[in-house]
């Protein structure tokens, strides 16, 4: 699995993100996800230095082995560029 371009098969929730700031910011995304039990969707715009804007969709599906406690998630980030 690649994550903003790098191999993050293997590593935990924290190993996968590259510093303190962007686990912060990811990790109430997820967190929500696991303590509501429902889907989560977010759009956002992003400003990456030396290129254009671009939007984000984050979709984030929890799943529970028993039925009830969510225990992982199956999630899917997609990066487009935004037409103006």
């Amino acid at each position: 699995m690649r994550y903003c371009g790098r191999d993050v098969t293997g590593p935990t929730f924290e190993g996968a993100h590259e510093d303190e700031e962007h686990l912060v910011a990811h990790w109430h995304f997820y967190q929500q996800a696991v303590e509501s039990k429902d889907i989560q969707f977010s759009r956002s715009s992003l400003m990456v230095p030396g290129r254009e804007y671009i939007e984000c969709a984050r979709l984030l599906l929890p799943l529970a082995n028993d039925g009830y406690n969510v225990d992982m998630i199956l999630g899917s980030l997609v990066f487009e560029l935004r037409n103006y």
